[in-house]
């Protein structure tokens, strides 16, 4: 009895916390693997703009710490620029794994889209979603861009219903960078 058991649980574990690997679809089928992630972005803003509430921006750089009020148009414009043309092509290009991760025990799926190729502008997307609603709960993006001083990394952390997080660290020829946080927040919600 204690071993069917043991075998019970083993079995309900392996089936918890399984992946189902997209990166080996041929190139030419990866096209057809939706990442829903400007789509996501798309009916937030379109949510942000329709409630009754203010965005609050608080920052935190190396020069200092700021809080204020941001306009909705102005915060969908800052959105829109952030997830340019290179966002919405960027993970149909060839180069780029897909992996799908369902963690039956937490109840959510993970969508992550990442590349090795250092001219990407996009690293990394990650979505995790709820398998029932397939809502999605959040967004984490990693974008690169290069200047002739440097390279600047941002990474963004949207909550769905809730806040954004931009953090971005600028290279500059300086040993340690420069860094600069910035949370939108909307409703009552506080970073």
């Amino acid at each position: 009895m204690r071993n069917l058991i043991l075998a019970g649980i083993t079995l309900h574990a392996l089936y918890a916390c399984h992946e189902r690997r997209t990166d080996m679809v041929p190139a030419s089928d990866r096209k057809s693997l939706f990442l829903p992630a400007t789509s996501f972005i798309a009916t937030e803003l379109t949510s942000i703009d329709s409630l009754p509430v203010a965005v609050l921006r608080y920052r935190t750089s190396w020069q200092g710490n700021d809080t204020g009020i941001v306009a909705k148009p102005i915060f969908r414009k800052l959105m829109e620029g952030w997830f340019g043309k290179e966002f919405a092509e960027a993970p149909l290009h060839a180069d780029y794994r897909r992996k799908i991760f369902l963690d039956a025990t937490l109840g959510r799926v993970t969508i992550t889209c990442d590349t090795e190729d250092e001219a990407a502008p996009i690293r990394r997307v990650d979505i995790l979603m709820d398998p029932e609603t397939e809502a999605i709960r959040s967004l984490y993006v990693e974008k690169v861009s290069y200047t002739l001083d440097g390279g600047i990394i941002q990474k963004l952390y949207w909550s769905a219903g809730r806040q954004c997080r931009i953090s971005k660290t600028t290279a500059d020829g300086q040993p340690t960078g420069h860094s600069e946080d910035i949370t939108y927040a909307w409703g009552t919600v506080q970073p």
